[in-house]
C-alpha cells in the first residue's frame, strides 16, 4: 500500500470513527427526574445555569418548592468539550490526529420549600428577643441577599434571623447538608448563634419535624451544664407562623450550622 492510500485510510477510518478537532462549549436542554436532596443553588453552580432560568423554564411558583420524583428541565446547561490527540503509524508515515469527546450534560436543580407539623404553644419563660448572628464573622452564604423562603414556613424564619444563610438550601432537613457545601462548619457542636438542624422525623422537644420536609431553628442560647437549647422558630403549626416562638430542649443528636 502506498503511503498516500495508508493516510487516506487512516484518516477515513478516524472520521467515521466521530474523532475531530474541536474546542467548545455544548449547550443543551435535558429533563431529569428529581432527587430528594436536590437544591436549585447546588445544581445551578454545576451546570452553569441561573436560578432564575430553572424557575423561569419549569414555572415555578416557588423556587424552594419541588417534589421528589417529579421531573424538571434545565435549560442550556453547559459542560466544557474536551480533546485529546489520537496518532497513529501507517507504514512509514506517520498521521497524527486530534479526537474529542465533548458531551452536554443537563440536569435538574431542585430546591423545595419545608412545613412544620404539628408544636406546641410557647413556653412563656422561654421569650426573648432573637439574638442576632454571630458578631463579628465574616461567612457569608453567596445566596444569601433578601429572603426567598416562603413566609410562614421554619425556613423563612430561621433566613429572617440569620440574614447569612443561603437562600436555596432546601427544606429544614436538607440545610446541613447545602450549607456544608458552601464551606460552612457543619457538626453536632452547639453554641449560640448558629442554626439546628432537624431529620425528618426527628423530636423538636415535644413533638416531630415532618417526616419528608424536617426543620430549621435558631439556636438563642446554650446551657452547657444539662445541654440543653433554647431555641427560636417559625412554621404554620405555630401560633404565630413568622415566629419567634421559643422551645428549651435537649442539644444532643442535633445538627449545628456554625457561621
Amino acid at each position: 500500500m502506498s503511503k498516500s492510500v495508508a493516510t487516506k485510510a487512516l484518516i477515513s477510518t478516524l472520521v467515521a470513527a466521530g474523532v475531530f478537532v474541536v474546542g467548545t462549549q455544548v449547550a443543551n436542554a435535558d429533563t431529569i427526574n428529581i432527587a430528594s436532596g436536590d437544591t436549585v443553588s447546588a445544581y445551578a453552580a454545576k451546570y452553569n445555569v441561573s436560578i432564575d432560568d430553572i424557575v423561569k423554564a419549569n414555572k415555578l411558583a416557588d423556587a424552594n418548592l419541588i417534589i421528589a420524583g417529579h421531573t424538571i428541565e434545565i435549560p442550556g446547561a453547559t459542560s466544557d468539550a474536551t480533546s485529546e490527540v489520537a496518532s497513529s503509524a501507517v507504514a512509514d508515515t506517520t498521521v497524527a490526529s486530534s479526537a474529542v469527546a465533548s458531551s452536554a450534560v443537563a440536569d435538574s436543580t431542585v430546591a423545595s420549600t419545608d412545613t412544620t407539623s404539628a408544636a406546641p404553644a410557647d413556653s412563656s419563660s422561654d421569650q426573648q428577643t432573637p439574638a442576632p448572628a454571630t458578631p463579628g464573622s465574616t461567612h457569608v452564604s453567596y445566596d444569601s441577599a433578601g429572603n426567598a423562603y416562603a413566609w410562614g414556613q421554619c425556613t423563612w424564619y430561621v433566613k429572617n434571623v440569620a440574614s447569612w444563610a443561603g437562600n436555596h438550601w432546601g427544606n429544614g432537613n436538607q440545610w446541613g447538608a447545602s450549607a456544608a457545601a458552601e464551606g460552612f462548619t457543619v457538626n453536632s457542636t452547639p453554641a449560640a448563634g448558629t442554626i439546628v438542624s432537624f431529620a425528618g422525623g426527628q423530636s423538636v422537644g415535644g413533638w416531630t419535624a415532618d417526616a419528608s420536609y424536617g426543620h430549621v431553628a435558631y439556636v438563642q442560647s446554650y446551657n452547657a451544664a444539662n445541654n440543653t437549647i433554647i431555641i427560636s422558630q417559625g412554621g404554620l403549626g405555630f401560633g404565630s407562623p413568622a415566629g419567634p416562638n421559643y422551645q428549651t430542649i435537649s442539644a444532643a443528636g442535633l445538627t449545628y450550622i456554625h457561621q
